[in-house]
């Protein structure tokens, strides 16, 4: 049988299909006549290409997104909440008495998700 030849986005592509299926690598390789170890080498590949993103979290790095605050109450009342409502649609209410370091860890944990 032939080599397959293939561009990195496809062996991307397969990579995902065979995280989906339940094969085994070889015998996801084996069926569609694919190298075994060119499946490996973009598998790290991808992890290398991810690896920006975890090497900034381990670092306390941070990607910021921008917030709009908008006051709910006249700047001499107290604040009782804080409402955070992300891109993603995903929403959480804080007690307004949390101190700014507690609303980052709260917020950071948030933006993991």
């Amino acid at each position: 049988m032939e080599e397959v030849k293939l561009d990195r986005d496809k062996w991307f592509e397969l990579l995902a299909e065979q995280e989906k299926s339940a094969l085994s690598i070889n015998e996801f390789c084996r069926q569609r006549n694919l190298k075994t170890y060119m499946l490996y080498y973009y598998r790290q590949e991808l992890k290398k290409k991810e690896l920006p993103v975890t090497k900034a979290k381990k670092s306390s790095q941070i990607n910021l997104m921008p917030i709009q605050i908008k006051p709910s109450v006249p700047a001499e009342q107290s604040l009782s909440k804080i409402k955070f409502i992300a891109r993603n649609g995903l929403q959480c209410v804080l007690s307004g008495d949390l101190s700014i370091m507690r609303i980052k860890q709260i917020v950071e944990v948030l933006m993991s998700c």
